[in-house]
């Protein structure tokens, strides 16, 4: 299992197939573009964002893993830096621990650039909710979205 950054040429299509996998089980769903091509188009301005650090696990030759972080400041105090979790997809057999291990690389990465770091869990707690609590996150809000 390798754990990297993001390699737009050797990783675009694997990403963008793994976006099209995702997109029906995201809780916000609703909100995504009605088609295949306005979403890949959507996830492309993603990856390419001058603003979106994504990092990868790369298993057995094919990616199966990926984590995506939008470095942003602050509006309420904009010398603060914020690292906010734009996408965070691990394909049904991703080996143990592959979703972990882009959590802790996307943590690390938060404390070498000075940023504060901001992950979203599920409306129903999975395990996600622990291993955020266990690294020092706390929950401050809920988001309420209306979804139609």
């Amino acid at each position: 299992m390798i754990i990297r950054a993001m390699s737009i040429q050797r990783d675009a299509l694997a990403l963008l197939e793994a976006a099209e996998e995702a997109a029906p089980r995201m809780e916000q769903q609703a909100l995504l573009p009605e088609t295949l091509e306005e979403l890949q188009a959507a996830f492309k301005k993603i990856l390419t964002s001058d603003i979106v650090e994504t990092f990868v696990v790369e298993h057995e030759d094919r990616l199966v893993a990926a984590l995506g972080i939008a470095m942003v400041p602050y509006l309420w105090n904009p010398k603060r830096l914020m690292a906010e979790q734009v996408f965070w997809w691990a394909a049904e057999d991703a080996p143990f621990g592959a979703a972990h291990s882009l959590f802790e690389m996307a943590m690390s990465y938060c404390m070498v650039k000075g940023a504060v770091p901001l992950f979203m869990a599920p409306a129903e707690p999975d395990g996600r909710n622990r291993l955020f609590q266990k690294r020092g996150l706390r929950a401050v809000q809920t988001v309420y979205v209306g979804l139609s």
